[in-house]
């Protein structure tokens, strides 16, 4: 296998983004998000998200992951605005949320 390629891929959809969770041939987890039409206005969307979470890493001590690369151009060679970036490992909100309590919330 070529050095850098993926060797398993996970497809996830949610509300707004079809996500694409890419395991690399040396263990580095990978995530493409590309956004559903109905999400907004897909050019701002993307460079907002982008934009959003590159002020939080330099400005905070969030947990964020690397953006690795993005494009808010739907006419780029895959055909969609995507967002690529490290995969963060953790527990997903909706797994934690009706356990926490109401300040926590």
């Amino acid at each position: 296998m070529e050095q850098g390629l993926s060797k398993t891929a996970r497809k996830k959809e949610g509300g707004f983004n079809r996500v694409f969770i890419f395991t690399m041939d040396d263990g580095l987890r990978v995530v493409a998000r590309l956004p559903f039409t109905f999400a907004g206005p897909a050019k701002l969307t993307t460079a907002f998200e982008v934009a959003t979470m590159q002020y939080l890493q330099r400005n905070t001590s969030i947990p964020i992951p690397k953006i690795l690369d993005w494009s808010d151009d739907a006419t780029n060679c895959i055909g969609s605005e995507y967002t690529v970036m490290e995969h963060v490992a953790g527990i997903q909100l909706h797994q934690k949320w009706p356990y926490m309590s109401g300040d926590q919330k």
